[in-house]
């Protein structure tokens, strides 16, 4: 009992040293992110990160950093090098084998200790003896995403590419507890099927892939608070690269895959609307209601369609839709104001407030106190002009 009571607190105590790790590494890392985006330097950004993973070798987000900054400047030699560091520093490893994989090691070496600290099954009779030979500091890092996403990237650096990668993303999403944290996974593999689409025009993959992660947040229980935000940076991310055209396509796609997000709604009717398509934009915004019936954003934009491509009565009935929705909404009043000084006369303007302000009662008493000042204002502004 004693034996295992000093085993349990020895876990906890690694444990907890993970987690401080984790916690410094972050940090560190939040610093150089800040670096970066400040002053745009790269490579003192590089420069803390490697001094920092030095510091706290098991820390795992500061080498998938340093690995993705080598992977966006295109740095292949620069990324290798960081992978090598990053599969010694979880081996106990002697001096001379250190050197062999820090230096002389080949690519499918390499591999191998990734592959044995994410316990992949290998041959071990192919295995070479300096491979056999070694083991991992830490028992436990199959459940590691980054530690899979470190392992995608050696990959595709040592041009060990095909279903072994594909086979290694899904094993990476497996890997994660919760939608939230597979984005970062989705993020990467979107990259692969978007680069597989720029290099074959009849690739299926990318479409293949958003469906998928689209399916999977249509029916998840996650906090869309959450959950959208990091979506959409993700898609947008992808979309960037697209032509123009295809990119308002894929939006229209995924709007309707997931229509409870109103981003994706919103990017659609934007892009619509830069092709100089007006109706069809009217269309993407009817249906976007349907979903949203209460979202200022979509009225805004109906309100926008309607002034710039549509007639009086139109106007007049999408304003007076938008402010039975939302009658606290300080800028459809001041729409329908400047609307009704265009085209209404003293009798309209009364009226049509009058109205409107009998309304603002069902409101609680904070928002009709707000919503009453802005009224009064404008009515007075009006009753000016009228007069």
């Amino acid at each position: 009992a004693t034996a295992a009571a000093a085993a349990g607190g020895a876990r906890g105590s690694r444990a907890d040293r993970r987690r401080g790790d984790d916690w410094r590494g972050n940090v560190v890392l939040a610093n150089a992110r800040l670096g970066r985006l400040l002053q745009q330097d790269s490579v003192a950004g590089q420069q803390l990160l490697s001094e920092a993973a030095e510091s706290l070798p098991h820390c795992l987000p500061l080498w998938h950093e340093q690995v993705e900054w080598a992977w966006r400047d295109d740095d292949l030699d620069e990324c290798a090098r960081v992978l090598r560091q990053c599969a010694v520093s979880f081996f106990a490893l002697s001096q001379e084998q250190q050197h062999h994989y820090l230096h002389a090691a080949p690519g499918p070496q390499l591999l191998g200790l990734f592959r044995k600290l994410l316990r992949i099954p290998q041959d071990t009779t192919k295995l070479p003896a300096v491979l056999s030979a070694v083991t991992p500091r830490l028992p436990s890092l199959r459940r590691q995403p980054l530690l899979w996403l470190l392992y995608c990237r050696a990959l595709q650096v040592f041009a060990a590419v095909g279903s072994e990668l594909h086979a290694a993303f899904e094993s990476a999403l497996c890997a994660c507890a919760t939608l939230v944290d597979e984005l970062q996974v989705w993020r990467e593999y979107l990259a692969l099927g978007l680069q597989e689409a720029l290099q074959d025009e009849t690739s299926d993959m990318l479409p293949a892939l958003t469906d998928r992660l689209l399916a999977k947040c249509r029916g998840s229980r996650e906090n869309p608070l959450r959950l959208f935000p990091r979506l959409n940076q993700t898609l947008q991310q992808v979309s960037e690269c697209l032509p123009r055209l295809e990119r308002a396509r894929c939006y229209e796609r995924w709007a309707r895959l997931l229509p409870h997000n109103v981003f994706l709604c919103a990017r659609a009717i934007q892009l619509t609307t830069e092709e100089l398509d007006y109706p069809h934009a009217k269309e993407q915004v009817a249906d976007g209601l349907r979903h949203h019936v209460s979202c200022a954003l979509l009225w805004h934009i109906a309100i926008a369609l309607e002034k710039f491509n549509g007639t009086e009565p139109e106007i007049r009935w999408v304003l007076s839709a938008a402010l039975n929705e939302l009658p606290w909404d300080a800028r459809v009043w001041a729409e329908a104001v400047e609307f009704e000084r265009q085209y209404g006369d003293e009798q309209v303007c009364g009226y049509f407030f009058s109205n409107e302000i009998s309304a603002l009662y069902l409101l609680s008493s904070s928002y009709r106190t707000i919503c009453v000042f802005v009224v009064l204002c404008v009515v007075r502004d009006v009753m000016c002009v009228c007069v």
